[in-house]
């Protein structure tokens, strides 16, 4: 009988868990500093984290996020570095995370952006970018408002000491379409809309980037454009399966400054891609009239955003 509180206490002792020692792990990203290509033929570059009153608040990236997933894609630890300050300052040291991991594999993803990375789900294609969108304007459709986004893509790390890896690079993630207007802008016509089967919903952890296409347009302003000729317009936009080939349909809509449909254009099968330009070149007004018209459209691809340019007119 005296052994057994002996006893007891051994098999409790032999019972307990040791605690898993946890590494700690430097990451850090780079990319997002980077120059790219103007919004306009004769802008001149310009640099998002920059401390400039040229590029607008709401235009740079406000959030670096890291996302660390075991081998198995579930998510481990995430953390949300804030990259400038309220005055739009760089915040020093904002493009490192430190974390603690404990030994094995991982795979890791670095996001920035400026919007909120959400989450309905337990599986990677349940994360989503919400951007705004106006369903209540004179348009009767609704306009999307599309941002940047920069990524790196999946990478595996093997944690097995304290340690620091290379840096992640960011690359950009969304597309641009220009318009160039080769025909001189009416004087009746004060708005283009752009878009048909466009998406408020990005899922960036998706391979092949793709989304629900749902009704969406992007909207440009062209009343101090009017008279003029050559002109070139431009937007961020996603496109359905950026790293794929097939292309989507755009309707190409212009209206007065009462927001009264003027007549209309559709290009065909266009394609996107990550970081890259896609321009769409041609005359526009040559049939102004009430209602819509459909007409052939070609493409022209730029590259870098990248060297590559998908051309085609309309």
């Amino acid at each position: 009988m005296a052994l057994l509180p002996v006893l007891f206490l051994g098999c409790k002792k032999d019972s307990v868990k040791p605690v898993e020692e946890l590494i700690e792990v430097t990451l850090s990203a780079e990319g997002f500093n980077q120059t790219f290509t103007p919004m306009g033929l004769k802008a001149s570059a310009r640099n998002l984290m920059a401390n400039t009153t040229t590029v607008p608040l709401a235009e740079r990236m406000t959030k670096l996020e890291l996302f660390v997933f075991d081998m198995q894609n579930k998510l481990v630890t995430s953390k949300l570095n804030t990259l400038i300050d309220a005055a739009g300052n760089s915040i020093t040291d904002s493009d490192k995370f430190t974390v603690k991991l404990p030994r094995g594999n991982y795979r890791v993803k670095i996001i920035a952006h400026n919007r909120t990375i959400n989450v309905s789900g337990a599986t990677l294609d349940t994360y989503f970018i919400y951007y705004d969108y106006s369903k209540e304007n004179p348009f009767q459709r609704n306009i999307i408002d599309y941002k940047e986004l920069y990524s790196t893509p999946f990478t595996e790390i093997k944690v097995e000491n304290d340690s620091s890896f290379p840096a992640f690079k960011l690359t950009r993630i969304n597309s641009n379409l220009q318009l160039e207007i080769k025909d001189e802008i009416p004087t009746e016509v004060s708005y283009i809309l752009v878009g048909g089967k466009l998406s408020y919903f990005i899922h960036p952890f998706n391979d092949a980037f793709t989304f629900y296409p749902s009704d969406g347009f992007i909207k440009f302003d062209v009343q101090s454009l009017v008279g003029k000729s050559n002109q070139l317009i431009s937007s961020n936009i996603y496109g359905k399966g950026l790293t794929g080939t097939e292309g989507i349909d755009l309707d190409i809509l212009y209206f007065s400054k009462d927001h009264i449909l003027l007549g209309s254009k559709t290009a065909k099968s266009i394609i996107f891609k990550q970081n890259t330009i896609t321009k769409l070149s041609g005359t526009l007004f040559e049939a102004l009239q009430a209602g819509e018209k459909t007409s052939g459209i070609s493409t022209e691809f730029v590259k870098e955003y990248s060297t590559e340019i998908i051309n085609k007119t309309f």
